[in-house]
């Protein structure tokens, strides 16, 4: 603990000069985490829709390894879609079979 930086005022508890305070360079990067249930779920959703997860891979790649990113995005992106897909198609095929049952039933009431 003593050797942990203190950053409210900096490393050693000095004030920031004007104007050199740090900032975030992306700010739209203040949801790319796994440190809470939240954000990993936006996270894996946004990867699952496909919107922007060669971003995030990016992001995690600087940040930690690059085969761990692409190793886990692919696998991501490849095991959601295909279960995104599946559904999609589970639902198209049910509203089909309710429209092909209540035609026979109208058939049959002619």
């Amino acid at each position: 603990d003593e050797f942990r930086p203190n950053f409210p005022g900096g490393k050693r508890n000095f004030e920031w000069c004007e104007g050199s305070e740090p900032s975030k360079v992306n700010k739209e990067t203040d949801f790319v985490h796994f440190d809470h249930m939240g954000g990993a779920i936006l996270l894996i959703f946004q990867s699952m829709t496909l919107e922007g997860w060669t971003d995030l891979m990016y992001y995690i790649e600087d940040s930690f390894s690059s085969w761990a990113s692409i190793i886990y995005f692919l696998a991501v992106v490849v095991l959601t879609n295909f279960f995104m897909i599946n559904v999609a198609l589970a639902v198209i095929d049910e509203v089909q079979d309710q429209f092909r049952n209540e035609a026979e039933e109208n058939k049959e009431e002619t």
